[in-house]
């Protein structure tokens, strides 16, 4: 049987994906929590750090993330991840660019 949610995620590429297409597009702070909710499903505040990718940021008082599908085996539980973060913005207008913009960055998450 085919997915239809595109090849398996493994950490690897979640990490690559993360630190390229997420920061991209939305800043490496909710970056490193999106990888953290997707690999180990667990959520918290990163620190202010430039020298080090975004997986790789610490994640500090972590929690459970409800919901979360952990490790993420396929882009719909990354996609879970995405809206876990981004619903969690406080600023209502770019809550809901980030929640739009789901579809755009799973894409190379399905395509490849």
């Amino acid at each position: 049987m085919v997915s239809t949610w595109g090849p398996p995620v493994g950490t690897d590429r979640l990490a690559s994906w993360v630190d390229e297409v997420v920061t991209r597009k939305w800043d490496r702070w909710d970056a490193a929590r999106v990888f953290h909710v997707a690999s180990a499903g667990q959520d918290g505040w990163v620190p202010y750090r430039t020298d080090v990718p975004p997986h790789r940021l610490q994640l500090n008082d972590a929690t459970p993330a409800p919901g979360a599908c952990a490790p993420a085996a396929n882009a719909y539980h990354v996609m879970q991840a995405l809206s876990f973060v981004a619903s969690r913005v406080p600023w209502l207008q770019d809550r809901y660019a980030r929640l739009a913009g789901i579809p755009r960055l799973l894409e190379p998450l399905l395509l490849n």
